[in-house]
C-alpha cells in the first residue's frame, strides 16, 4: 500500500479526479486501503455538510414512529459481526441513532428493511454523524431513494433495467432461469435494497462501496449484478432443480472468487 499515494488523494481528491480522473478511477478499482476508506467514502459522497451534522446532533435524541421496527431488525442485522452483537454496544446504539434520525429527517420514506445493512457499513468506516450524513448523500445525491419509495419505483426499474441487460449480455441464463420461472427480482431484490450487504462477503461489499461512489449507484449495481451472474453462469445451466438454483443465487455467487 502505497500510504503517500492515498494520502495525497485524500487531501486532494477534487484536484486529482480532475488531473487524472481514469488513474484515480483504476486506484478506486483495485480497493480503497481500510485505513484511507471512510475519508475518502466522505469525500467522494461530499458528506462533509454542516446543515445535516447540525441536523443529527437535534434530532438524535427524538423518538421516531418507526423505533418499533428499527428496534426488531438490528439485531438480525450483520449479527456474526462482533460490532454489532451487544444490544447496548456502539454498533447497535450507533445503527439505531442513524435509523431513526433518518427515519424522522425523511418523514416520506421513513425506515425500511434493508437500511440497516446500509447503515451498517457505513458505521464500519465512519463515526455515527459522518455515517448519517454519507447515507443522506447516497439516499439523495446518488438517487437510491426511489428504490425505497412506497411504490418502490426505483426497485422495479433496477430488476428491469437487470432483465433487460441479461437478455442481450446472458441471455442463454435469462432463458434458463425463466424456464423455471425464476423472476429476477426473485433474486435481485435483496442485492439491490441491501447494496449486496445481506448476502455476500464484508470485503467484497466494501470494494462495491469504493467504486459506488464514484461511478454511481445504479451503474455500479448492475455492473456487480452481472459479473457475479455471469461468473456463474456455466454452473447455473446444469442445475435442474428450482431449489438448487435459487439457492446458488441466493448464497453461493460468490464461491468462484
Amino acid at each position: 500500500v502505497d500510504a503517500t499515494y492515498w494520502e495525497d488523494l485524500a487531501s486532494n481528491f477534487e484536484q486529482r479526479y480532475k488531473e487524472t480522473p481514469e488513474l484515480v478511477r483504476a486506484s478506486l478499482y483495485q480497493g480503497i486501503p481500510p485505513t484511507f476508506r471512510g475519508r475518502l467514502w466522505k469525500i467522494m459522497s461530499k458528506g462533509d455538510h454542516t446543515f445535516l451534522e447540525t441536523l443529527y446532533s437535534q434530532l438524535v435524541d427524538e423518538p421516531s414512529p418507526h423505533d418499533w421496527n428499527i428496534s426488531l431488525d438490528i439485531p438480525r442485522t450483520f449479527p456474526r459481526l462482533e460490532m454489532f452483537q451487544d444490544k447496548d454496544g456502539p454498533g447497535q446504539t450507533g445503527m439505531r441513532n442513524v435509523l431513526r434520525v433518518y427515519s424522522t429527517y425523511d418523514a416520506e420514506v421513513g425506515y425500511c428493511q434493508g437500511f440497516g445493512h446500509i447503515v451498517g457499513i457505513l458505521l464500519m468506516q465512519l463515526e455515527e454523524c459522518e455515517a448519517f450524513c454519507v447515507f443522506v448523500r447516497m439516499m439523495e445525491s446518488y438517487e437510491l431513494r426511489t428504490t425505497y419509495l412506497h411504490n418502490m419505483i426505483g426497485l422495479e426499474l433496477r430488476i428491469y433495467q437487470l432483465r433487460s441487460l441479461m437478455s442481450t449480455i446472458l441471455p442463454n441464463l435469462l432463458s434458463h432461469l425463466d424456464a423455471f420461472n425464476i423472476k429476477t427480482g426473485m433474486y435481485s431484490t435483496q442485492w439491490f435494497l441491501t447494496i449486496f450487504g445481506s448476502c455476500f462477503p464484508l470485503q467484497l461489499v466494501q470494494r462495491i462501496y469504493d467504486v459506488m461512489f464514484i461511478d454511481g449507484v445504479d451503474v455500479t449495481l448492475l455492473r456487480v449484478a452481472l459479473a457475479l451472474l455471469k461468473r456463474n453462469e456455466a454452473r447455473i445451466l446444469q442445475l435442474n432443480q428450482f431449489e438448487d438454483i435459487i439457492t446458488v443465487l441466493s448464497t453461493r455467487l460468490c464461491e468462484p472468487y
